[in-house]
């Protein structure tokens, strides 16, 4: 038997393997056919979505090709939800597939920002956002994370780095995510509340039945002892009517007696008056005849009723018999039935009632768990908001002044909005003048990240700037760049440890004797405004800090102010906000439009239109958009109309003219 049993197991196996393939391969038929079709709409974005996941076990390609052909279109279309399932499915396909962690978090992150925004506008479940950061994200980040820095590679640490930024934003959304399911659990307690008073009514309700069939039990009762009554009347009637037959038997049998005594008088009145009246004789004994003959008709006449009788009292007596029969029969089933009812329905009670409590009883250890987790959540929250806060006070007294800028430039305003207490960007201040020759140098950069990772990079980065204007007496903007690169390589033993972190950073140097300004800038762009026209110097596309410790060329721009212009330095955080009507980025080209609007404007004036401009787009519309980035533009005018003041600083040595 056993060999037998292990022949039908294997076939089996091989009989379920080959459904499962052809229910797939039906499936991915299916799906090429939708893919096929002229009309590019929503279906084949989702159509694509699915056949990148069926392929991605054995042809990776294929599902590559897929996904971003999903991607492509759902972007062309306007389907957000498809761009966001297409970036999930790239970013699984290049984390558990190929192990190219970076691209992967890059996905992931494309992907999160989507799903969250589709999330904040109600038209994903909080279901599919939290098994995404919990079945997607969190399982990718756990590939590499227990790697230690040695073991990892240059796309691993910078995938590690992605996915810790990441994780910051989605961590106060799964706390959010559990705050909500904390309320359905509380609208789950109020509907047991609400089934338990339900069950209370049905049971009372089912006590009146039981008390309304004791009362039919007892009028049932009642009619049973009347039809005993009535039977037993039944009885007596057959009785009577069997002795009426026995005297009408009795009444035959006398007058049979009686007829023998007559015979035998006319024989003897015959035998001695034969021969005297024989004619009279014939005539009696026709007579004698006739009235035998009356008599037997008669007898069988009563004898006829007397059966009638007897048949039509059986008769209703079996029918009588017979209606009680049915009746207790009936009472019987209706007794056994309603029993049978009764029992079913206790045991049903009995069970919800055993199923309410443990289900009372789970909630109630669920709410503890969740109650002492929040807690814990929020004594954990207010230390780090403590902290946030007191590191936030600590970066302000590293920011420089914007009182102390306008003594020198007037015309002078900065937006400056964290966007978790502590920022990523910070903006740098000098006013140096060593006998004729003046140098204003400004600086605007964005540190990696934001928050205290950010911070830290921007306290370290504040400082380099200090050591190189004030102690190494270095002005000019691009070597600055490179001398900034070279500290924070050795600030942070980047060689050593790998690190990557840096900054994006533009630095303006202005030459009022020359009436020139030196501009310098890694990655970030630097926008300036002459007779109502839009000029811009792109930066060069290596960032400060890294690895490499090799000197970086930077370029060096200069532009003539002898005339009106309007200089703008900024972070990327206001050009990567979401918002507006459709959701969409803020955008550089928008950003360029909006600053040639307000140019003419004097700059306290700018400062408000800036505020204005990006509150009406994170919340002027139907949705409002959470902040994704540190904020920061830096605005002044230089030029014309002695907009430079003079400074007051002449007789101090360079030390001394530090901000405050």
């Amino acid at each position: 038997m056993k060999p037998m049993l292990r022949y039908y197991l294997f076939a089996g196996s091989l009989l379920l393997t080959f459904t499962t393939n052809a229910l797939a391969d039906d499936r991915i038929d299916q799906l090429l056919r939708i893919v096929s079709q002229d009309k590019k709409d929503a279906r084949q974005v989702d159509a694509m979505n699915e056949l990148a996941e069926l392929y991605a076990p054995k042809k990776i390609e294929e599902a590559l090709y897929y996904a971003k052909q999903a991607e492509k279109l759902s972007r062309q279309i306007g389907y957000i939800q498809g761009q966001a399932k297409a970036f999930e499915v790239l970013g699984t396909l290049n984390a558990f597939y190929q192990q190219k962690h970076d691209d992967a978090a890059d996905y992931f992150k494309e992907s999160y920002q989507l799903y969250y925004e589709l999330y904040k506008e109600g038209k994903v479940s909080k279901e599919v956002l939290y098994d995404f950061i919990t079945k997607k994200i969190m399982p990718a980040y756990q590939l590499i994370a227990n790697k230690t820095d040695e073991e990892l590679s240059r796309r691993e640490r910078r995938a590690v780095k992605s996915y810790k930024t990441l994780q910051t934003e989605f961590t106060p959304v799964l706390a959010e995510i559990a705050l909500l399911r904390e309320q359905e659990i509380k609208k789950r307690d109020s509907k047991l509340d609400s089934a338990k008073k339900i069950l209370e009514s049905s049971k009372t309700e089912l006590q009146k039945k039981e008390e309304e069939l004791r009362q039919k039990e007892a009028e049932l009762q009642i009619k049973t002892k009347q039809l005993t009554t009535k039977t037993k009347e039944q009885v007596q009637l057959t009785r009577l009517t069997a002795k009426l037959a026995d005297s009408l038997r009795r009444s035959s049998d006398s007058l049979k007696t009686t007829m023998d005594s007559l015979t035998q008088i006319a024989a003897s009145l015959k035998m001695t008056t034969e021969m005297l009246m024989l004619h009279k004789l014939r005539l009696q004994e026709q007579e004698l005849k006739a009235l035998e003959q009356k008599n037997r008709n008669m007898m069988l006449e009563q004898e006829k009723k007397r059966q009638q009788w007897i048949t039509y009292i059986a008769l209703v007596g079996l029918i009588a018999a017979g209606i009680i029969g049915l009746l207790i029969f009936q009472n019987y089933r209706a007794q056994k039935r309603l029993n049978a009812e009764l029992t079913l329905k206790n045991a049903e009670i009995e069970r919800q009632k055993e199923e309410i409590m443990m289900q009372n009883h789970n909630i109630m250890l669920q709410n503890a768990k969740i109650e002492e987790q929040r807690d814990k959540i929020h004594a954990k929250n207010q230390q780090i908001l403590a902290s946030l806060n007191y590191a936030s006070r600590i970066q302000s007294y590293m920011l420089p002044s914007v009182e102390r800028i306008r003594q020198t430039l007037p015309e002078f305003f900065v937006f400056y909005k964290p966007r978790d207490v502590v920022s990523g960007d910070f903006y740098w201040f000098a006013d140096i003048e060593e006998g004729s020759d003046r140098k204003i140098i400004i600086a605007a950069a964005d540190c990696t990240g934001h928050g205290v990772p950010g911070g830290f990079m921007s306290m370290i980065g504040n400082k380099l700037l200090d050591e190189i204007v004030y102690m190494k007496n270095i002005y000019s903007p691009d070597q600055i760049l490179n001398e900034l690169h070279q500290g924070i390589n050795k600030s942070l033993r980047q060689n050593e440890t790998r690190n990557n972190d840096g900054m994006d950073i533009s630095i303006c140097v202005i030459l009022p004797q020359e009436e020139k300004i030196q501009i310098a800038s890694a990655k970030n762009p630097v926008i300036y405004i002459q007779n109502e026209e839009l000029y811009e110097i792109k930066g060069d596309k290596l960032s400060v800090g890294g690895v490499a410790t090799e000197p970086r060329n930077y370029s060096l721009h200069e532009i003539n102010i002898n005339q009106l212009t309007t200089i703008y330095m900024f972070s990327d955080g206001i050009q990567d906000q979401f918002g507006g009507p459709e959701g969409k980025k803020f955008m550089l080209r928008n950003l360029r439009n909006q600053l040639v609007a307000i140019s003419d404007k004097p700059a306290q004036e700018q400062h408000i239109a800036i505020e204005n401009i990006l509150k009406n787009w994170m919340e002027g519309y139907q949705t409002i958009q959470k902040q994704i980035d540190d904020m920061m533009l830096i605005g002044f005018k230089v030029g014309a109309d002695g907009l430079i003041q003079p400074t007051n600083y002449a007789a101090k040595s360079l030390k001394s003219m530090v901000y405050c």
